[in-house]
């Protein structure tokens, strides 16, 4: 076994090979990397996150991840929209410049109150009275069929739809930061990023001829739970995986799925 201490996506990726049946026994680690794991003596597997980055430097899930929680936190604090019939889906922005912190004690209190009016009965008056309180005009908002917009002075904008839907709540569709990025560009630009830099790495070896297969497991860190169309996934496919025999995305947050680059499926399992 390698000195070196195994780190959470590498964690996740030995529990993602021993689901696909491979031996415990038969997953080690070498005494140099790459690779990562040595499975069966003749696949090697090198493990990375695939994350949104902040200037190259810090990645996004330290912003969305624990944004997400609190918000999700809120919403089972509101409780139900107080109109019948009607629910809203909310989409959240943040600067990247200025990400919320303090989650628990300042950006939760924050969201509560703003959302409290609508778990009443509410009427026009309501919402443009929340309009006038949460306006921002120095920020443009990247969806334009919201009905409120409101800006937090936690640093978040929330947007919301109101929909006919029961059981009515309080729904959570995404969360941004406020340039707009979309989900597959930024995934596409990663995973290139990835493989030009894992190829680099690798081909300083000696002796890659010393396994019959080599792996590129990326651990996703940006699309927790895939919802990509079938032009998105050509998207993603449509690039050069180099050497590599198998490229597969493993889901960060919801361990029932994982997406195979070189397959035609997202392929659901149970861990």
């Amino acid at each position: 076994m390698s000195g070196q201490k195994e780190n959470p996506d590498e964690l996740w990726a030995r529990k993602w090979l021993i689901h696909q049946g491979y031996n415990v026994h038969d997953i080690r680690r070498p005494f140099d990397d790459p690779p990562d794991y040595i499975v069966e003596n003749c696949i090697a597997v090198e493990v990375t996150r695939l994350n949104q980055r902040y200037n190259n430097i810090k990645g996004v899930e330290s912003v969305e991840f624990p944004l997400e929680d609190c918000l999700k936190d809120s919403i089972n604090i509101l409780g139900p929209p107080g109109n019948e019939g009607c629910s809203w889906v909310i989409d959240v922005e943040y600067d990247p410049d200025n990400p919320p912190t303090r989650f628990k004690k300042v950006v939760k209190p924050k969201i509560i109150e703003a959302l409290k009016p609508l778990t009443e009965a509410y009427d026009e008056k309501v919402k443009s009275t929340l309009c006038s309180k949460y306006s921002d005009d120095s920020h443009s908002t990247t969806s334009y069929d919201h009905d409120l917009c409101l800006y937090l002075e936690c640093g978040i904008w929330l947007q919301l739809v109101e929909i006919q839907h029961k059981p009515e709540r309080f729904i959570l569709q995404g969360i941004s930061d406020s340039q707009g990025i979309l989900l597959v560009d930024e995934m596409s630009k990663r995973i290139d990023e990835i493989i030009h830099d894992k190829s680099e790495r690798v081909k300083k070896r000696n002796n890659m001829e010393e396994y019959r297969e080599w792996w590129l497991v990326l651990v996703d860190h940006i699309c927790r739970i895939p919802n990509l169309q079938r032009h998105e996934l050509d998207q993603i496919r449509n690039k050069k995986y180099d050497f590599w025999n198998r490229v597969v995305l493993i889901n960060s947050g919801e361990p029932h799925w994982h997406l195979d680059l070189f397959s035609n499926s997202i392929v659901k399992t149970s861990l």
